[in-house]
């Protein structure tokens, strides 16, 4: 694992963690992944559902969390793994 890897990832962990209490979401693997995508700003259609979300609430309620995680960060990951493209 490469030094710069290792930075982003502890930057992302201090600013994804804040953010979860913040916004009252439990500190689960699933949860902290939602939330570590979010902060690194890599996947916009996450950050603009994300910031649509917590501009109009003070928190994250566990449906919203769990489906957010779903369509942005499990599912893409998986049909990555399995080869499936979404865009023919």
């Amino acid at each position: 694992m490469s030094k710069a890897l290792i930075v982003e990832s502890a930057n992302n962990l201090k600013k994804a963690l804040p953010l979860m209490m913040k916004y009252s979401v439990p500190t689960t693997p699933n949860n902290y992944a939602l939330w570590y995508h979010y902060v690194a700003e890599k996947n916009l259609a996450l950050k603009e559902s994300m910031d649509k979300l917590l501009s109009s609430s003070d928190t994250c309620s566990p449906i919203q969390s769990e489906s957010l995680y779903r369509e942005h960060v499990s599912f893409p990951v998986e049909n990555e793994t399995l080869g499936i493209s979404l865009n023919p």
